[in-house]
């Protein structure tokens, strides 16, 4: 059965097995920011799916995916000393895998792990699979969200404090252009791969252009309201960031008071 005290065992293991990974003193600051970005993603996959009034079991669900989202981060960085999954491999699989070995899951019927394990393996993709049902779509889209939401305030609050380069690892040129043909797709709303980002200016870009891709209103105000968007244009200098800047916001201004 899915309850609270379900769920507190299972922070309880997640407890004792990121403890592990606490070595040395310069790999524990990575290992800690990923710890505190799932407690913070399930604190905002918390609010949301309580915003949309689903069931309390419905709200451990999503719990258990915002909390364990990000479990083969550990392993990843343990392995790979990266987070990139295009230099090492697909962190959500691996918490599948991870979630798997470990049956963590066991107590609850094979229909609602089937429910976690798409959704973890679909909340960092460019889109979500079109081969699941409707309900793991929900949990899906709740992820994504709720996992975007906090990407944006770490990365808010370092370009704020302008530790730009040395603390995004994406090993982009610190020029400030932004290229044309991401300009042009942030623009017209449409993703972006990573694989075509030149500079950091183009990253700082396409997470303004994150905003498209929220599904709930909730998640809109919640970015709204912590001024993440705002955080992150100051930073840069473009008129072209401007123009994107400007029209996302008027998104988000009719979504929100639609």
């Amino acid at each position: 059965m899915l309850d609270n005290k379900f769920f507190d065992e299972l922070k309880e293991w997640f407890e004792n097995y990121t403890r592990e990974f606490y070595i040395n003193e310069e790999d524990n600051e990575e290992i800690d920011l990923k710890y505190q970005h799932s407690y913070r993603v399930y604190k905002n996959i918390n609010k949301l799916a309580n915003n949309i009034d689903l069931s309390n079991e419905d709200i451990i669900i999503a719990d258990i995916i915002g909390l364990f989202h990000d479990l083969g981060r550990f392993e990843q960085y343990k392995t790979y000393k990266t987070f990139s999954d295009s230099e090492s491999l697909d962190h959500g699989q691996l918490s599948v895998k991870i979630l798997k070995e470990n049956k963590l899951l066991k107590k609850i019927t094979p229909t609602r792990q089937e429910i976690i394990y798409q959704a973890i393996l679909n909340h960092n993709k460019l889109d979500i699979s079109a081969k699941i049902t409707d309900k793991t779509l929900l949990f899906s889209k709740l992820i994504r969200d709720a996992d975007k939401l906090d990407i944006w305030s770490i990365f808010a609050k370092r370009y704020h404090s302008r530790e730009d380069n040395d603390k995004i690892n994406l090993e982009l040129s610190d020029k400030t252009g932004i290229t044309a043909e991401i300009y042009q797709r942030v623009l017209d709303g449409k993703p972006v791969k990573y694989s075509s980002l030149k500079t950091v200016e183009d990253f700082k870009l396409i997470q303004m252009g994150w905003a498209y891709d929220l599904n709930f209103k909730e998640s809109l105000i919640m970015l709204k309201e912590r001024q993440f968007l705002d955080k992150i244009y100051q930073s840069m200098e473009s008129n072209q960031a401007k123009e994107v800047y400007k029209k996302i916001n008027t998104y988000i201004d009719n979504q929100v008071n639609a």
